[in-house]
């Protein structure tokens, strides 16, 4: 028997569009040369990538071009490539792994079958239907999104954001638009096409169950689905081997295969195993698994995957908090406060994503001290990629179903657009131990509210869903929804809650106060830096604000509202400047207040990470991976030791230490009441104490300033001789703040191709000191940046360079001194 085998016909395709029904008509499903121009075409791919390099629209996210790109919506879009093979097989499958999305497929003329949910991939089996030895020509017709989701429509139900009709398709709903995207609708094939040959038996499914047995002991069950293709029972034997560092797990079973599916169990005790933890808390081990199964001696099918052993749980009951209810996760035993993001796919079109991209953007969440991402539900099923480097970083995953913002049919031909896609998902991603939660949809039960409706029993997210999971997933818990829990979805008493009280409710950041059991969205918009903002600007229309500003997704009176707060808008350098403090001013202050919580709070996930095309909107890090300030910010707020102040009056505040470490912390905590200028007005020294793994009050101090402009209280934590964190408080609205000048100094401390220790110094208060690199080795990375040099001594900053530097600089900036600068070229 030969072994299955794979053929890929991923790369160069032919691509044509018609007017909807034509290509039929026209013969592109057919052998014939079409009456038509071919555009080369790339897949995996997407439609507005093959025409802008062809030349045929505009750059869709320059300026207002998606207007210009809006007629693709509207077309059908047909993919044909030929191909050959050069043996036969007992069984010969057709594999797209991500069709986008209303498809139709023809080989050598006949009709394959059709496939209408992005989610999952179309399987056809071709083996009467393919031609051996010669030519086969493949064909595929994407419809118009915009057309054939009118058709799929039923009556108007509720939604947020765009319009109904994409609660009745199975299309990735940002497509239609969102408030931080324009309707940009992608088509495309756009994942991996195969040609699978299989000649006896396939494995189907590998799906390793971990059990934490203590005792330094662990159980792994091996769930292992095959199916015979033969006419006859066949013995078989299955064997693998799994090694992580110097553990190894192996073992060899014979089996009897009878013709169709089969399941079979093994459980393998585990002594001293490797676990997989969060990267905060502990090593996100993982074993690397070689499975072969064998018919006659000889190998017929091999798989290899990763696994982590780990357990996890969510804890909703504990006499810690008022009511007993809580929502937070222990992985391995151990309590993790959550500090992350949501994630939108960074990049409208999906297969322009890199690993790269994926690469950069996670260890930039790692980097920022984030442990958890939320795969947000109007997305995408992520690419593999996406979830093995999540687990390869120790990034813990919240992944939502792909539902968001509507009440979705249930009839029961929707329910069956759903089910298998829910099965692929869970099954395809259940071996990732970075996934710690089911979630059912994104705030589909506040919209009910909204509209004075109760989904708290919708078919598929309190039925369909969790018995999906339950069934092939018992090792993770399930969540209907998000926010979801308590009398009312959004509760701060029960479940986790999209507390927005700030940017839309437009309550004093200053005083947050609810006891939220999780903060699952929070947010506030700001314009990228002036770098990036000119990328996608026309000249003409970046200042004054204008309905440019709108069409990019900018929510402007709430941002002039936010942004007045920390200075006046003269120019569009300093209203990026004030908008981009003021969202971090704002994060900052959520992040330390439900610190303050732990583990009444369970963690804070920021909406939201990376922007999925230039816009003003709520990103930490903009498209062109530029971080705002707000990422410096958080990243200070995420640092596994936290000190914090917390006004409770007006002169009296109380300080408090959040410490990740999972012992206790001993250190002396300074407390300055003092001004700009560097007078101590008031100075106080306290041995602290804080619990492991918690939140501690570890003072008060009553601080009367004589001049609210120009005085400030700050709060520094020492252990064994270490600054380990620091803090100040203003008494008065930044931009009423009186700064004295100051000078800026650098030096530099080390220096490799790709790496430079800089430090940074001044003669007085340094207010937002800010590094940026003139040079060829962009994007660079800082280890901290838009920050304050508090005692007029100095801060050293490592910087890490995309490639060699050959030539550039430094410059240092900030708000109240003169630039200096640093040549780094080589």
């Amino acid at each position: 028997m030969s072994k299955n085998e794979f053929l890929s016909l991923n790369g160069k395709w032919d691509l044509y569009y018609v007017e909807p029904g034509v290509g039929e008509d026209i013969g592109l499903h057919r052998e014939e040369k079409p009456p038509l121009p071919a555009i080369p075409a790339e897949v995996p791919g997407e439609v507005h990538l093959d025409l802008k390099r062809a030349g045929k629209i505009p750059d869709p996210y320059y300026g207002r071009n998606a207007e210009l790109c809006r007629w693709m919506d509207e077309k059908d879009w047909w993919y044909r490539r030929r191909f050959k093979l050069d043996r036969r097989s007992r069984k010969v499958f057709l594999k797209f792994k991500g069709l986008d999305t209303f498809a139709t497929i023809y080989l050598n003329g006949e009709r394959v079958g059709e496939h209408e949910n992005m989610h999952y991939p179309a399987v056809f089996d071709i083996t009467d239907k393919v031609r051996i030895g010669s030519e086969n020509l493949l064909s595929v017709k994407l419809g118009s999104p915009k057309l054939e989701s009118w058709k799929r429509a039923g009556k108007p139900l509720p939604v947020w954001n765009t319009t109904y009709e994409r609660l009745y398709t199975r299309k990735a709903e940002m497509g239609y638009g969102w408030d931080w995207a324009p309707p940009i609708m992608p088509t495309g094939i756009y994942r991996d096409v195969l040609i699978e040959l299989v000649d006896s038996i396939r494995i189907d499914d590998i799906f390793v169950k971990p059990k934490l047995l203590g005792e330094g002991k662990a159980e792994v069950e091996i769930e292992l689905t095959l199916t015979n293709f033969l006419e006859d029972e066949r013995e078989l034997l299955f064997k693998f081997d799994a090694s992580c560092e110097d553990s190894l797990i192996s073992g060899e079973h014979r089996l009897k295969a009878k013709p169709g599916e089969n399941v079979y169990r093994f459980r393998h005790l585990v002594e001293e195993p490797k676990l997989w933890f969060p990267w905060n808390i502990g090593r996100p081990y993982l074993y690397d698994m070689k499975a072969e199964l064998l018919l006659d001696g000889e190998a017929v099918d091999e798989k290899h995957l990763r696994f982590g052993i780990r357990e996890v749980k969510l804890i909703r009951y504990s006499d810690e908090s008022p009511n007993e209810k809580v929502f937070h996760f222990t992985v391995n035993g151990i309590r993790v406060w959550a500090k992350g993001a949501n994630w939108v796919p960074p990049d409208l079109f999906y297969p322009a994503i890199t690993e790269d991209r994926y690469r950069r953007v996670l260890q930039m969440a790692v980097d920022g001290n984030m442990n958890m991402i939320r795969v947000w539900g109007g997305g995408i099923v992520e690419n593999d990629i996406f979830y093995d480097l999540c687990d390869e970083m120790g990034l813990m995953v919240w992944q939502d179903f792909l539902f968001a913002c509507g009440l979705y049919p249930e009839e029961d031909s929707f329910a069956d657009l759903v089910r298998p896609e829910a099965e692929y998902m869970v099954k395809h991603l259940r071996n990732h131990p970075s996934i710690v939660l089911w979630c059912g949809n994104n705030e589909n039960e506040t919209l009910a509210e909204s509209k004075g409706l109760d989904t708290r029993d919708h078919r598929i997210f309190y039925h369909l869903l969790p018995e999906i999971c339950s069934e092939l997933d018992p090792t993770r818990p399930y969540h209907p929804g998000s926010p979801s829990g308590g009398e009312r979805a959004n509760s701060p008493e029960e479940g986790d809650r999209h507390n927005w009280d700030v940017w839309f409710g437009y309550e004093d950041y200053r005083r947050i106060s609810d006891q939220a059991r999780f903060i699952s969205e929070f947010g506030c918009q700001a314009p990228p830096c002036y770098e990036s903002l000119i990328r996608f600007f026309p000249p003409e229309k970046i200042w004054p604000i204008n309905e440019e500003w709108r069409y990019h997704m900018m929510q402007i009176e709430r941002m002039i509202y936010w942004s007045s707060e920390f200075g006046p808008p003269r120019s569009v350098i300093e209203f990026i400047r004030s908008a981009q403090l003021a969202q971090a001013t704002i994060l900052k202050h959520y992040a330390e207040h439900y610190r303050r919580l732990k583990f009444i709070n369970g963690g804070v996930l920021v909406w939201d990470l990376v922007a999925p095309c230039p816009n003003i909107s709520w990103s930490l890090i903009d498209y062109y991976l530029c971080p705002k300030m707000a990422y410096y910010e958080l990243k200070r707020a995420f640092s596994e030791v936290l000190v914090s102040i917390k006004p409770e009056t007006e002169e009296w505040f109380s300080l408090w230490i959040s410490n990740g470490r999972l012992s206790p912390l001993k250190g002396e905590l300074l407390i300055q009441l003092r001004n700009f200028s560097g007078r101590i007005k008031l100075e106080e020294k306290l041995e602290v104490e804080a619990k492991e793994n918690g939140a501690t009050k570890v003072g008060e101090v009553n601080a009367n300033p004589e001049d609210v402009r120009t005085d400030f209280l700050y709060v520094r934590l020492i252990s064994d001789g270490k600054v380990l964190s620091e803090n100040r408080h203003f008494f008065t609205q930044v931009r009423n703040l009186v700064i004295p000048r100051t000078n800026l100094g650098v030096e530099l401390v080390s220096r490799s191709e790709k790496t430079a220790d800089v430090r940074i110094f001044s003669d007085g208060y340094a207010r937002l000191v800010q590094l940026r690199f003139e040079g060829d080795a962009e994007p660079v990375c800082y280890s901290d940046n838009f920050f304050d040099i508090i005692n007029g001594d100095g801060r050293t900053i490592n910087i890490k360079f995309d490639r060699p530097v050959k030539a550039g600089r430094l410059v240092i900036t900030a708000q109240n001194a003169d630039p200096v600068y640093l040549d780094l070229g080589r």
